[in-house]
């Protein structure tokens, strides 16, 4: 159980960690996992700076995550390292020229 405070206060440290990072008004992040109390933290962290949350399915195929970081245009704050999964699907579709399906495609 995550009290309004806590939540509040982990928000708040997350949102300075995200701009000592670079991290703006404006960016988008990309957040992954199960749901639970972090991702709550994360999505309220980045409204307090004016950043967007894309929310990234940890069952996604690597293709399909690297198509979602594609099209949200989510950005690698400095110093972050992605959990494995997501640094495989950015890695895989700069690697293997991964191509997304466009909007209204069959593929």
């Amino acid at each position: 159980m995550l009290t309004y405070g806590e939540l509040n206060a982990q928000a708040s440290r997350l949102a300075w960690a995200l701009l000592e990072r670079g991290v703006g008004p404006g960016d988008v992040v990309a957040a992954m996992g199960r749901n639970c109390p972090e991702l709550i933290v994360a999505f309220w962290a980045s409204a307090k700076i004016g950043a967007v949350v894309t929310g990234v399915n940890y069952t996604f195929t690597p293709r399909e995550m690297h198509c979602q970081l594609a099209h949200s245009e989510a950005i690698q704050p400095q110093g972050f390292t992605p959990q494995d999964k997501m640094a495989s699907a950015m890695a895989s579709g700069a690697s293997y020229g991964m191509r997304c399906p466009t909007s209204g495609s069959s593929t």
